[in-house]
């Protein structure tokens, strides 16, 4: 989703948009996105709300670096890095993304001012280091990531010797 707002933005557009000339150009159906557009055009209020709402609670629920043991590809287990991007898209796609910006600024800059009292042995450049990191590989690596599973599968390979033996 991150990659489709992308796109639209690019194509002065949304993030609909972005799916529907992305799907245009793989020749796959894309009219099932103008329903869903409209749709939420009807219920920007509500679904940009609810959206917010989303937004600062993935916020607030990113990991932390003693939860991680500083393997960052750990973050790909949490779910709130990708609430926070589809909170965002979907912000973005209901014409809300000054006030995605504003809501994520805001719990910035309050979760740097919390960290000031922080003794646990981590400086704020390592909270900031995950927390950014987390929502970059939920924004950019997943996507690849499912690529990758899904055209890398290896549909030749022989089951093991071992798969059905009694």
């Amino acid at each position: 989703m991150a990659l489709a707002a992308m796109i639209g933005a690019d194509k002065r557009g949304t993030p609909l948009d972005g799916i529907a000339f992305v799907f245009d150009a793989l020749a796959v159906p894309s009219g099932w996105t103008e329903p869903v557009a409209s749709w939420i055009a009807e219920r920007a209020g509500l679904v940009g709300g609810m959206a917010q709402i989303s937004l600062s609670l993935g916020l607030l629920a990113l990991p932390r670096p003693r939860q991680l043991g500083w393997d960052l590809g750990q973050t790909m287990e949490w779910r709130s890095p990708s609430a926070s991007v589809l909170s965002v898209v979907l912000m973005m796609q209901c014409g809300h993304t000054w006030s995605a910006l504003i809501t994520f600024g805001s719990w910035a800059v309050l979760g740097l001012w919390m960290l000031r009292w922080s003794e646990r042995g981590y400086s704020r450049s390592d909270h900031v280091l995950v927390a950014l990191g987390s929502l970059a590989l939920a924004a950019f690596f997943a996507p690849l990531l499912v690529c990758a599973w899904f055209f890398g599968r290896d549909w030749m390979r022989k089951s093991s010797p071992h798969v059905g033996a009694e």
